[in-house]
């Protein structure tokens, strides 16, 4: 008869047949003939007369609780274990060949004294494996393995377990139960591609190792680390498909892998310096920590085409730096699912497309996404004193989008980034430090921090609802916003110009004019660089103090120029260019000052000053004396005064005769003495009246 191919790995270990043997059974059933234990090599047990070899379909089926064991080298062509109660040990440094099926109802124990050589099972064709029994191996390594030979494959049909510890090189399509079940000792699956259609499993605390080979699960496999401390481990494999669960305990650590359309469930982490590669999309509803010991060395979840964390999961990055990373291939992205978050403190340096929560959580570090550009359509954070670092990238948020900081010392990092659409939000304390920056229709709900030597640059409007401060620390390098289009900073928020000259500044960078809203509330000691169209509220100094201009500045109907006035001082704008007036002045007493007589001080000056307050707001003056706003044309000047000292520098004279005739003449309102509106000859006996009289001045 035609015998299965052997493999070259058998050599002289093959069995040895007689012609008078094969001519006694070639072919037939050999069976056991006692309910007995004793050893498969001495024929005096079996039916034929002869210990069964490849030609045999050897069977142990009678019934009683009795072990069959391997005292040298066995083989059949195929093994037919009919009663549940039998056991077959194959003994340690034993060979047992089979050439063909395995039906199992009992126990088949390979090398359960945990022997120190080498002891297999081999099966020598393609074979399937039936019944609801076990094969058990029972020690480390290669001390028990079950092999295939090179090509074949050997199917474990449902119902029918394999279990213990020590290694399955075999080509498996597992569609019962792989266990690996002894308390810290693993099964290693290692060599041969391998199907699961079923479960595969660590428990008791047991480890399930898988190797450098391919595991398909495309038919629903699991594979599952149930309990304390058991352990799935994966070192350089590539599983395909199906879901990877550790629960209760349980943990999947990967020594690199490639994860193709798999599930995950439960705790998984990637290990220190180890890379987990992706393709089509993973599904977590675990926690999948990359580089869980914080360890020193590059350790990264890589897409290797474009696809998505799925899944009500999260990925936790656990060091600085690329020490926990998430990237993209060239030309493909990475997209977190609206129910999936990814957390923790490390780098981002993905296409990433979030749907979900990207969340820095952990006090004082850093989740800096960088690299490629990234789109956000739900919420980026930063919590509990950490940072949310951005650098080097386009982050468009036209999904709409949420970037936010939460918290006292949490904070949002923008280094050379771009922000496009969407929110950026602080709140409790939490602050936004920019280190070069473009917001392009960008609406602000923060407070932010243009810091020393370093540009906002707006594009398209922002809408400004909280405090940009233009160089924090006061520190000596040029820092400003730069408008790169004629849209308006809106809403209503403030800018505060927190150093002096170009060290705070409002520039021009590609635009014709600056713009700021009718809510924008614009102080402080810097510098207007840029022609300005102030549509909201100036207020120059930090308390008592005067901002400047280089470019034209224009009021609009809706502006007001807030002025502080104390005893000894008052806010000044001073431009070397010419200011336009309209609006209202607000003036503010501050620093105890509460005058009793005339006072007057200089609150713009310019190379031209043209037009007029349309309203003055100041304190009531003391009796006998009105409010008078003089502009000159190079210098506004408010005060309180006499009535007739018109050009308001506390002296009557001439001046103050001549002031009054042209004003008279030009109806301004200043020579309307009797608040009438008319401008007659009341207008000027009350002036002659208060003239004569000196007013006490």
């Amino acid at each position: 008869m035609s015998h299965a191919p052997m493999k070259g790995r058998l050599g002289a270990a093959m069995v040895m047949v007689s012609t008078a043997s094969l001519a006694a059974h070639a072919g037939g059933t050999n069976s056991w003939l006692m309910p007995v234990s004793g050893s498969w090599n001495d024929g005096t047990n079996w039916s034929t007369g002869l210990a069964p070899d490849s030609d045999d379909q050897a069977e142990i089926g009678l019934l009683g609780a009795y072990t069959v064991t391997t005292t040298s080298n066995a083989a059949a062509l195929s093994l037919n274990i009919t009663n549940s109660d039998a056991v077959l040990i194959i003994d340690n440094s034993r060979v047992f060949d089979l050439f063909g099926d395995l039906s199992n109802e009992g126990l088949i124990n390979v090398n359960p004294t945990g022997g120190g050589f080498a002891t297999q099972f081999d099966f020598e064709s393609d074979a399937t494996i039936t019944g609801s029994g076990e094969i058990r191996l029972g020690s480390a390594d290669v001390r028990a393995r079950l092999r295939s030979g090179s090509g074949f494959s050997v199917t474990q049909s449902a119902g029918h377990t394999i279990a213990g510890y020590g290694q399955i090189e075999a080509g498996l399509i597992n569609d019962g139960l792989v266990s690996a079940d002894v308390p810290n000792q693993s099964i290693v699956l290692t060599l041969d591609q391998k199907v699961n259609n079923a479960t595969m499993q660590a428990v008791n605390a047991g480890v399930l190792n898988f190797g450098p080979f391919t595991l398909d699960q495309g038919a629903g496999g699991e594979l599952v680390a149930d309990g304390t401390d058991s352990l799935l481990n994966f070192s350089g494999t590539s599983v395909t498909g199906g879901t990877i669960r550790a629960i209760n305990g349980g943990r999947a650590d990967v020594n690199n892998a490639t994860f193709d359309a798999v599930t995950l469930e439960g705790t998984h982490q990637l290990l220190n310096s180890r890379t987990l590669a992706v393709f089509n999309s993973i599904t977590n509803n675990g926690i999948l920590t990359i580089n869980p010991s914080g360890g020193g060395f590059a350790t990264q979840l890589d897409f290797e085409n474009s696809g998505a964390f799925n899944g009500a999961g999260s990925v936790r990055l656990a060091s600085v730096s690329v020490r926990a990373r998430l990237r993209s291939a060239v030309g493909a992205t990475m997209t977190n699912s609206a129910d999936h978050s990814i957390l923790g403190y490390g780098q981002i340096e993905a296409a990433l497309i979030n749907d979900g929560l990207v969340s820095a959580d952990v006090s004082g570090q850093e989740l800096l996404l960088t690299a490629e550009n990234k789109s956000n359509n739900a919420t980026m954070q930063a919590v509990n004193a950490g940072i949310l670092d951005f650098g080097l990238f386009t982050l468009n948020q036209s999904g709409p989008g949420l970037v936010a900081a939460d918290g006292d010392q949490s904070r949002i990092d923008l280094n050379s980034t771009t922000i496009v659409g969407g929110t950026v939000q602080t709140s409790n304390g939490a602050t936004v430090e920019i280190q070069t920056a473009t917001l392009d229709a960008v609406q602000s709900q923060s407070d932010m921090n243009v810091l020393n030597g370093n540009t906002l640059s707006v594009r398209n409007g922002l809408v400004n609802n909280g405090t940009i401060v233009v160089n924090s620390i006061g520190g000596g390098f040029v820092t400003q916003i730069s408008w790169l289009s004629d849209d308006p900073i809106t809403g209503d928020g403030s800018i505060v110009l927190n150093s002096s000259d170009v060290r705070a500044r409002l520039l021009l960078n590609g635009a014709t004019r600056a713009e700021l809203g009718s809510g924008q509330h614009l102080s402080g000691i810097g510098l207007i660089q840029a022609p300005l169209l102030h549509h909201g509220t100036i207020a120059p100094g930090l308390g008592v103090g005067t901002m400047f201009a280089s470019s034209p500045v224009e009021f609009s109907d809706s502006s007001v120029f807030e002025a502080e006035v104390s005893g000894s001082g008052a806010d000044l704008l001073d431009s070397s260019s010419t200011v336009q007036l309209d609006g209202t002045l607000e003036v503010v007493f501050v620093d105890g000052f509460t005058p009793a007589g005339f006072w007057a001080r200089t609150i713009i000056e310019g190379s031209g000053i043209t037009e007029k307050f349309d309203a003055v707001v100041v304190p009531a003056p003391a009796p006998g004396l009105v409010t008078r706003v003089l502009n000159t044309g190079s210098a506004v000047i408010v005060g309180q005064t006499c009535p007739s000292d018109t050009n308001l520098d506390g002296a009557l004279n001439f001046f103050d005769v001549s002031a009054f005739l042209n004003a008279f003449q030009a109806m301004d309102p200043i020579a309307d003495l009797t608040g009438d509106g008319q401008f007659n000859f009341f207008d000027v006996s009350a002036f002659l009246n208060n003239f004569g009289s000196g007013c006490g001045l």
